[in-house]
């Protein structure tokens, strides 16, 4: 019913929080944000010690506002601080740190089971929510700091700096720039150092010379033409957006329940519960890196799909196997492969979503937060029913729908930097 009450609020204020960070500066959101933050942490920690079930409900809908502010713009802002193809390593970064950090949590409720007693009691549970509470009010402190004028997007565009001529090709197909010493002609562009030529679209100049936006991520280079079938770039965020829509309406039909799965069926304390939550963090760390670098290789959306997949094949297998540590080991390897690919998936998003409308699109994660409190209940129906495994099959097959609109963005994005590869290689021939 809580998580209930936050997904509705928050959908309900989604679209007008996307709309507010596109509209207004992000600092200026933020700092709104930091102020509703912190008055929710104070709400929840006495609805929390007073055990009033009404004020949490209460705190939790100020929650759902929260989020719909404060979510869009922050990774807005974020995705505006990094150049355009250049942002999965700083986002899978950013994963990593994230999922470090809730290692905290679990491990501090391991010490408190110990130490008060492994057994599931609701008073117990009370003071771990409010020391939970209190620890997160710094972050929310923080927001308040941030400034839109040093995200790198928004300081390049108020910047004018000299044209600068193509120097050479590197092996790897990095364009290498030298400074020209016309005074007279100002490029509007930002300026890198080098840009990735398979991620080039490039606008000859009349003055023979190629700026870094010539050079440009597939946001300026995104067309009406269609790459694969009847789909083209454009039809890139609202693919993403449906696959993910779809994988995690299934996902919310099974994640609350696995600690009451483990307990139900294994009998597993909450002391054993708490460390599969304390190892499930670490292993996605560990597998976000190596995704990252595998994506290099393999290419973005290939990876993503291949570990979707692979999380798919686990979790389906959850349903038949019964030995405790197979269980154990293919619920960590479902959650790591689930989520290692996060960033990847962000990366790409941001990069075929122009900067005026990335809040509107991380806003749509209310959305999806909505109707994934809402498939809760449907998980709980199905296992109350039919029991755990098969609504763990059910989502399985729900994961099955998802990859496979994912899958769609592999010919899509592949044809689409094929493209970007020639037209670059075309401009380079003519400057020559």
């Amino acid at each position: 019913m809580v998580k209930g009450i936050q997904g509705v609020v928050q959908m309900i204020a989604a679209i007008p929080g996307g709309w507010a960070c596109d509209r207004f500066r992000r600092d200026t959101i933020l700092k709104i944000s930091s102020v509703l933050g912190v008055f929710c942490a104070l709400l929840s920690v006495i609805a929390f010690y007073m055990g009033h079930l009404m004020m949490i409900y209460v705190a939790f809908g100020f929650w759902g506002i929260f989020c719909a502010l404060q979510g869009p713009a922050l990774e807005a802002l974020f995705a505006d601080s990094i150049p355009n193809g250049e942002r999965s390593f700083p986002i899978t970064i950013k994963h990593m740190l994230m999922n470090t950090a809730m290692v905290a949590g679990p491990g501090l409720c391991i010490i408190f089971f110990l130490i008060y007693g492994d057994s599931w009691n609701l008073v117990g549970l009370q003071y771990v929510l409010i020391f939970g509470t209190i620890i997160g009010v710094p972050p929310l402190v923080l927001l308040y700091f941030f400034n839109d004028d040093l995200a790198y997007e928004n300081y390049t565009q108020t910047c004018t700096l000299k044209p600068r001529a193509l120097s050479f090709v590197d092996e790897d197909g990095v364009l290498e720039f030298a400074v020209t010493d016309d005074e007279t002609s100002l490029s509007k562009s930002p300026a890198k150092e080098s840009s990735k030529l398979l991620g080039a679209s490039p606008k000859p100049a009349a003055t023979s010379t190629l700026t870094s936006e010539s050079v440009a991520s597939p946001t300026s280079a995104i067309t009406n033409e269609n790459t694969f079938l009847c789909f083209g770039p454009r039809h890139v965020p609202y693919l993403l957006f449906f696959a993910d829509f779809v994988i995690c309406n299934g996902a919310g039909m099974t994640i609350s329940f696995f600690p009451v799965f483990f307990q139900h069926d294994y009998g597993l304390t909450p002391s054993q519960v708490n460390i599969l939550y304390f190892v499930q963090p670490l292993l996605i760390v560990v597998l976000s890196y190596f995704t990252q670098r595998v994506s290099t290789v393999t290419g973005t959306i290939e990876t993503v799909v291949a570990t979707r997949i692979f999380a798919t094949l686990c979790l389906g297998a959850m349903a038949f196997v019964t030995p405790l540590p197979v269980e154990i080991g293919l619920f960590l390897l479902r959650s790591g492969f689930m989520r290692c690919s996060e960033p990847l998936r962000t990366s790409l998003l941001m990069d075929y979503v122009p900067q005026h409308l990335r809040g509107r699109w991380n806003s749509l994660e209310g959305l999806t937060q909505f109707t994934y409190s809402g498939s809760a209940v449907v998980g709980g129906y199905l296992i109350e029913r039919h029991g755990y495994r098969f609504c763990f099959f059910i989502t399985a097959v729900i994961y099955v729908v998802g990859v496979a609109i994912e899958g769609l963005l592999v010919p899509i994005i592949r044809s689409h930097h094929r493209r970007l590869q020639q037209q670059a290689k075309s401009a380079v021939v003519k400057l020559a």
